[in-house]
This record gives structure tokens, C-alpha cells and sequence, in this order.
């Protein structure tokens, strides 16, 4: 039993470390690109949500403030929660 909780005690945080390094871009293409892209549920007020048909709340202003002053153009996807992780 031991064991086998010290290798899952290895084996799951490498797992996390590694599992979303797939999609990351380093920051050199994200610059020469010109846009950043985020993940939003948009159903999380008052963090994310939509008001019509436009994406607010305080997570998506925060990200396009960010985007800005980086000089960057923000390419938002929205998926469900369970997909982002």
C-alpha cells in the first residue's frame, strides 16, 4: 500500500505538470501572432456570462485589460467548464 501511494504521489503531479503543456505556446509565437487566447464558461456570473449576445464580467475584462496592455488581440473560445481543465 505504501507503496503504491508513493507512486501515485510521483505520478499525478507529473501527470498534471505535463498534461496541459500540449496546447501552450511559447510567449516568441504568441507575440509574432499578435493574440492571446482564453477559455471562459460564460455562464459564471459575475466572473463570466453573457449579456445578449457579448461576452462581460470581471474575468473577461480583466483579460481583455491584460491583452491590451500587452498589445495583444484576445481570441476568446467558449467551452464548458469540464473541458478546460
Amino acid at each position: 500500500m505504501r507503496f503504491l501511494a508513493r507512486l501515485l504521489s510521483a505520478v499525478i503531479p507529473l501527470t498534471l505538470l505535463l498534461g496541459g503543456a500540449s496546447e501552450a505556446r511559447e510567449w516568441k509565437a504568441i507575440e509574432t501572432s499578435g493574440t492571446i487566447k482564453a477559455a471562459t464558461e460564460g455562464a459564471f456570473q459575475p466572473f463570466n456570462y453573457y449579456e445578449g449576445s457579448t461576452l462581460t464580467g470581471f474575468e473577461v475584462e480583466l483579460a481583455e485589460a491584460i491583452a491590451k496592455k500587452l498589445g495583444l488581440k484576445l481570441e476568446w473560445s467558449v467551452v464548458p467548464f469540464d473541458a478546460q481543465i
